[in-house]
C-alpha cells in the first residue's frame, strides 16, 4: 500500500500503515502533507471564527457603544472581517501549495478516488473562498445608509452573502 503513491494518497488525512502479512507486524507510514492539512484547518477555524465575530458586530450594532450611528461597530466589523479573510485566504494558499515529496495534490477532492465528504469540502471551500473575496466589493459599492426602514438591494446582498460565507464556512470547517 505505501509503495503505491496513488493508493496512499487517499489516506493522507487519516494515516497509512504498512502490514507485513507474513509476520502480522504493522508499521506506520509517514503521510506527507499531513502538517499542511493541519495548518490549513487551524487557519480556517480561526479565520471563520473572526468572520463570525465581525458579522455579530454588524448584526448587533445598535447595542454597541455609540449605537448604529457610532463608529465602533464598523471598525470592529471591518477589523474582524479583514483579519478573518486574510487568515482564511492563507489557509487556502497553504492547502493548495505542495512539496515535491508529498503524496497529496491540490484539488485531490476533484478526483474519482476522493470520498464524498472530501469532494464536498473542497468544492464548498472553493465557492466560499470566492464569495468571501466578493463580499468586500459588495460592501464598497453598496448604497449609502438611509433613514428608511427598508434595506437597499446592495446592502441586503452584502449582509446576506456575508452570513452565507460565515454559516457555510462553519459548516465546511466541520465537514473538513
Amino acid at each position: 500500500l505505501a509503495a503505491d503513491p496513488d493508493r496512499s494518497r487517499v489516506h493522507d488525512r487519516a494515516g497509512v500503515a504498512l502490514i507485513d502479512l507474513n509476520s502480522g507486524v504493522s508499521s506506520p507510514v509517514n503521510a506527507l502533507g499531513l502538517d499542511r492539512v493541519k495548518t490549513h484547518a487551524a487557519l480556517e477555524v480561526v479565520g471563520f471564527a473572526l468572520m463570525l465575530i465581525g458579522s455579530l458586530a454588524a448584526a448587533h450594532k445598535k447595542r454597541m457603544p455609540g449605537g448604529a450611528r457610532g463608529s465602533l461597530w464598523i471598525r470592529a466589523h471591518r477589523a474582524a472581517q479583514l483579519s478573518g479573510l486574510v487568515l482564511a485566504a492563507a489557509g487556502m494558499i497553504v492547502v493548495v501549495s505542495r512539496e515535491d515529496d508529498e503524496t497529496s495534490e491540490p484539488f485531490d477532492w476533484g478526483k474519482a478516488t476522493a470520498t464524498a465528504a472530501y469532494k464536498a469540502h473542497g468544492a464548498l471551500g472553493a465557492a466560499l473562498g470566492a464569495a468571501a473575496l466578493l463580499n468586500p466589493a459588495l460592501a464598497y459599492f453598496r448604497e449609502p445608509p438611509q433613514p428608511s426602514a427598508k434595506p437597499k438591494p446592495k446592502r441586503l446582498a452584502h449582509a446576506l452573502l456575508g452570513w452565507i460565507v460565515v454559516i457555510g464556512g462553519g459548516a465546511n470547517v466541520v465537514l473538513g
